[in-house]
């Protein structure tokens, strides 16, 4: 029989039970990905933030079979929560799934949640789910992968140069002081990006919910690198964010350029000084990947510049708990 519970997130135990599901998952899904570490799980469970997370998972005897991960932000769109469903193959069509889902819409609705997106790789194994729990599709972003050469070894970068005195500052651990109120300010244009049928409100981060950003990340032992284009008035004018953990494939997450400073080739300046950076310091890696929005013509274009291959797509399965 199984049982759904709730695991506490604090708890250092519950990466522990939940990580060989979330391997599982992988492997099947996405045989050609390293296997995932626990810094990475414990990436996806933790709350960003002002966001609030709950984690419920289903247990066969003692044994995690599947679990649903949600998080909400208190501030940006609070009746909307964003997660993860996944359930071990080896205990799939057992109704495990469909457990989940009941539970984790209840809890959601009781904390004044009306609706759920989970999110997943496009498979026929996904929509088939999908599909027999009412789920609606409401968003597809497709990721694209870029192999890395050895340090030293890199093709010539293509041609193009922002046109305006931008100096570029670095970080891994903490934003500098003095650029902190800037960068708390370009963060929010991550929201600029297209995001589907979803509606998400414009949130202005500030100074504390970035160093908080910052000690999480330290708690899961996630390395960040961060290269900035500056103005000569000390204002950060767009910024690239990459993830590194100890497996072959690190993260590209943000590539942000504020509205006053597009199109003047930021982006591709920014981009490509990042990659080079994380590929130096972290030689392990031959492989990075970026999730965006299959209407994002803007970053797929850039991305196509670099040498980014489209790999497959994702989706976003909306799920009403009323």
């Amino acid at each position: 029989m199984t049982r759904i519970r709730r695991l506490e997130l604090a708890d250092p135990a519950t990466v522990r039970i939940l990580l060989p599901v979330y391997q599982s998952v992988v492997a099947e899904e996405l045989p050609d990905d390293p296997e995932p570490t626990a810094s990475e799980l414990a990436h996806v469970l933790t709350p960003r933030a002002k966001r609030e997370s709950a984690v419920f998972a289903a247990f066969h005897g003692d044994t995690a079979v599947g679990f649903a991960a949600v998080a909400h932000s208190r501030l940006i769109n609070p009746p909307l929560a964003v997660g993860y469903l996944l359930v071990s193959p080896s205990h799939r069509r057992w109704g495990t799934g469909s457990e989940l889902l009941r539970r984790t819409l209840n809890e959601s609705a009781a904390t004044g949640q009306d609706h759920v997106v989970f999110e997943a790789p496009d498979t026929s194994t996904v929509e088939a789910f999908a599909k027999a729990t009412s789920g609606r599709r409401v968003f597809t972003d497709y990721r694209s992968l870029l192999e890395l050469r050895p340090a030293g070894t890199e093709a010539p970068s293509p041609a193009g140069s922002s046109r305006a005195p931008y100096r570029t500052v670095r970080w891994t651990d903490r934003c500098p002081d003095q650029l902190l109120d800037s960068y708390a300010t370009a963060r929010a244009h991550i929201l600029d990006a297209p995001s589907g049928d979803l509606s998400v409100p414009m949130h202005r981060p500030d100074a504390e919910e970035v160093r908080t950003d910052e000690r999480i990340l330290r708690q899961i032992a996630l390395r960040q690198y961060v290269v900035a284009a500056v103005t000569p008035e000390e204002q950060v004018a767009g910024y690239v964010q990459l993830f590194a953990w100890d497996t072959f494939q690190g993260v590209q997450e943000h590539t942000v350029v504020v509205p006053d400073h597009r199109g003047r080739g930021l982006a591709l300046k920014l981009r490509r000084e990042a990659t080079d950076w994380i590929r130096a310091h972290e030689p392990h890696l031959t492989r990075l990947q970026v999730m965006n929005d299959s209407a994002n013509t803007w970053i797929h274009a850039v991305n196509d510049r670099l040498g980014w291959v489209r790999d497959r797509s994702w989706s976003g399965w909306e799920y009403s708990t009323s």
